[in-house]
């Protein structure tokens, strides 16, 4: 894309189909993941200002994205940039197209808020949950929690589940529509990077450091033999990206761990590596620190083969949902890679599947992975042999009881 040349981007994102490249000149660039194609273009921010990643609106079959800019939210149409508009029935059965938000906020957010149906959750200061009503752009209620709430909640639009974790270690699961509390653990850490959901867990990497693999429905822990989560062996760095069958995490030091959600393979670790990339069929792609593409075997992290960059100065964006490679650069420009021959992808390939698909089983089960691993040498891969046995039950965790405060109604 063309910048000038006293700009630069700050930050890449990959939210549901698209690509935004936010800006040292206050604008966003967004581009359709699926085929690079430059959509639009527009300024946010101050220039210098500091932009919150994208969160994506749901409500039934309307799609947005949500950006948090200083003391309001914005609903953009993500294939136009320009602001989202929706029918309405009125009075006689008419239908009238209004636009939808900004919605202001009564206090700057901590990070990113989350939007679904009628209602904006924002992590607020003064340790507070506060939720706004989209149409009437005002606050509802707020949550009190005992200490600040710094990561990003999460909306499960499906399963009409708004997730938190305070700075204390609190995760909590409440259910949107009622408000009733599904489950509330203590990780007894402090959460870092984001959480993650797929159809039957939350995900949660904390300073420990430890990988928590919560069951949805009740909040235990779901990696057998680990009550109190997966050790890893450096301190983390930011939160998992979770595929089909992996969870990878990236650690100080250039290490990038590996842990599988079934007892298929052995677990490893990878050192020398910035981020992981994406996965393909019999490869694992991870970006080295020297921005190098490092295709690893699945099973065991054993290299395979090493792609030189096509330039200087490239970073990359994690995809754990296809096999798109995304080399990004602070001029500006992003790269895509994906196997010969494959298919074209789509709009949903982008798209987490948040709901138990058809056919899976419900029985509650815990997910076997291996001891803690061994760090390799500098630029080498290591992984430990997994005793073979099936799926058991988890030890529930200790139960502490709810720590978040009743609503307090304004």
């Amino acid at each position: 894309m063309p910048l000038r040349h006293v700009d630069n981007i700050r930050a890449w994102h990959l939210v549901d189909a698209y690509l935004y490249a936010a800006g040292s000149d206050g604008a966003v660039r967004a581009f359709s993941a699926e085929t690079g194609r430059h959509l639009w273009t527009q300024a946010m921010v101050e220039p210098l200002s500091t932009l919150l990643p994208p969160t994506v609106y749901q409500d039934d079959d309307v799609r947005a994205m949500v950006f948090t800019i200083r003391d309001r939210v914005i609903f953009l149409d993500p294939a136009t940039g320009s602001q989202l508009h929706r029918s309405h029935i009125v009075e006689g059965g008419k239908t009238e197209v209004r636009p939808v938000g900004p919605v202001h906020l009564w206090a700057g957010p901590l990070s990113s808020v989350v939007a679904a149906g009628d209602s904006v959750f924002q992590a607020a200061p003064r340790k507070r949950i506060r939720r706004y009503s989209i149409s009437r752009g005002i606050q509802t209620y707020q949550v009190g929690a005992d200490e600040d709430i710094l990561l990003a909640p999460l909306c499960l639009p499906e399963r009409d589940l708004l997730t938190l974790a305070d700075d204390d270690g609190t995760v909590a699961a409440t259910d949107i529509n009622s408000r009733e509390t599904v489950f509330t653990v203590e990780l007894y850490a402090r959460p870092v990077g984001w959480i993650v959901a797929d159809h039957s867990a939350l995900y949660v990497v904390t300073d420990a450091p430890r990988l928590h693999v919560l069951d949805l429905s009740n909040g235990k822990e779901r990696l057998e033999g680990y009550p109190r989560g997966y050790l890893l062996p450096a301190m983390p760095v930011g939160g998992a990206s979770v595929t089909k069958d992996s969870i990878y995490v990236t650690l100080e030091g250039g290490k990038l761990q590996r842990v599988g959600k079934e007892l298929k393979w052995p677990n490893w670790t990878a050192t020398g590596v910035r981020r992981f990339l994406a996965e393909w069929t019999d490869r694992v792609a991870l970006l080295t620190e020297e921005g190098r593409i490092r295709f690893v075997r699945p099973e065991t992290g054993e290299t395979l083969t090493t792609i030189e960059p096509p330039g200087p100065g490239f970073d990359g964006v994690s995809n754990p949902l296809n096999d798109a490679i995304f080399l990004t650069s602070a001029r500006g420009e992003v790269r895509c890679l994906r196997p010969a021959n494959a298919t074209p992808l789509k709009e949903a390939d982008f798209r987490r599947v948040t709901t138990r698909p058809a056919g899976a089983p419900t029985e509650e089960t815990a997910v076997a992975v291996t001891p803690e691993p061994v760090p390799a040498a500098e630029g080498e891969t290591t992984s430990e042999e997994q005793p073979a046995g099936e799926e058991t039950a988890v030890t529930p965790p200790e139960e502490t009881g709810p720590k978040l405060s009743p609503i307090e109604a304004l």
